[in-house]
């Protein structure tokens, strides 16, 4: 089960900011790794003046950068229509030739 599905069952949607930090909280409690990456200096400066204007960490912009990322492109699943067919034979003889204006009025029983 992913670390998704595991947090996402606690009540809030993952897009509110309140979901962001009980997600960032989920995170923290499974485990985290540390690890080392290249960035160019002039974005890195830039994520560190927004974490400083926004009171977090640098580590805490880069996590919710990627946990958005990561989020935003989960392929979800084709919509399947459900089969709501019903029992018959199809159109009826009556019903062969008529238009919109037949159908329409048999349909709210005005049918003469």
């Amino acid at each position: 089960m992913s670390i998704f599905k595991r947090c996402a069952g606690m009540g809030r949607p993952i897009s509110s900011p309140a979901g962001w930090i009980l997600l960032a909280v989920c995170l923290r409690t499974i485990g985290s790794m540390k690890t080392t990456f290249d960035i160019s200096e002039p974005l890195l400066r830039e994520v560190q003046q927004l974490a400083a204007a926004s009171g977090t960490t640098t580590k805490s912009i880069v996590e919710q950068a990627l946990i958005r990322y990561i989020t935003e492109r989960r392929v979800a699943r084709p919509f399947v229509l459900a089969d709501l067919s019903v029992p018959g034979q199809g159109l009826q003889a009556e019903y062969e030739s008529a238009g919109w204006p037949e159908f329409r009025d048999a349909a709210y029983g005005l049918k003469a």
